[in-house]
């Protein structure tokens, strides 16, 4: 059993289609589980499904709920159902349960979700498109891709699948396509198409707790790494009278996972870091 956590602005949307091309290349078997799927029906659906596989790998794909109850009692069924079912018949499988941003924070806030984790095979979260991966975007369509375009697009988009595709969505022939790429990506810079809702689609709608978090961290931090000393709810409080240790730890453990933030660890104490592009979407 998998939990993977990624908003819209990560690219939650292309996770399924990625999936979808890797059937197509590997010839594993891709199961999409219901919209309204709960626990009590997780079995027959799976049952259902592996009729129709003879033997080996398959994944099935899940979009969890923002009830974080119903997605625990989904995530305890399949751990059940994996236990009791799993090698029965020659079949291998991994169950996918994908949080989007209302899901994820409902997840995180519940207070089952560490004990939960604990049980579970995996729980990732998208890495943003690197430099590499960017120069290769460029050359697949067949536009130019010298370092000075990929450093652009990567500062321009931060690596945000959200604004990397939204980069590549152009019009005209083969012969306008990089005119129109390249006044693309300016709208993006000069925030014409690109950073407008940015924030609600990364699960920090206007008035969510992270949001507030975000913007009291960018106020202390800005987008440097920088060590905090101390970092606990007394150090927020005169902004954010609500917060409390556990509502801190569970805000920065929302903004990792959906790459709002970056944590880490120093000598002088834990280092956050505010993504850039999140900055510049918190306006002045």
């Amino acid at each position: 059993v998998a939990l993977v956590f990624a908003s819209r602005a990560q690219g939650v949307d292309a996770l399924l289609p990625a999936l979808r091309d890797l059937e197509d290349t590997s010839h594993i078997p891709i199961l999409e589980s219901p919209v309204d799927l709960v626990a009590e029906r997780l079995e027959d659906w799976l049952r259902d499904a592996q009729e129709r596989i003879q033997d080996g790998l398959f994944i099935a794909f899940v979009r969890a709920p923002s009830d974080a109850a119903l997605a625990r009692a989904l995530v305890d069924e399949a751990r059940r159902y994996c236990a009791k079912r799993g090698a029965s018949k020659n079949l291998f499988g991994r169950l996918v349960f994908v949080f989007d941003g209302p899901s994820a924070a409902a997840w995180i806030a519940s207070p089952e979700r560490e004990a939960v984790e604990a049980q579970v095979d995996v729980v990732m979260w998208p890495h943003k498109w690197s430099r590499v991966g960017l120069k290769a975007r460029l050359h697949q369509q067949e536009l130019r891709d010298h370092d000075a375009q990929v450093e652009r697009l990567h500062e321009v988009t931060g690596g945000w699948g959200l604004l990397v595709e939204r980069a590549f969505e152009l019009s005209g022939g083969h012969h306008g396509r990089q005119d129109a790429y390249d006044r693309r990506l300016e709208d993006l810079a000069t925030d014409a198409t690109g950073l407008a809702g940015f924030l609600a689609a990364a699960g920090l709608p206007s008035g969510a707790p992270g949001r507030a978090l975000l913007e009291v961290l960018f106020g202390l931090l800005g987008s440097s790494s920088e060590p905090v000393a101390n970092l606990s709810a007394p150090l927020f409080v005169d902004d954010l009278p609500w917060i409390d240790e556990l509502s801190l730890a569970n805000c920065l453990v929302f903004l990792v996972r959906l790459g709002l933030v970056e944590q880490g660890e120093s000598a002088k104490g834990t280092t956050i870091r505010v993504d850039p592009v999140a900055a510049a979407s918190l306006g002045p």
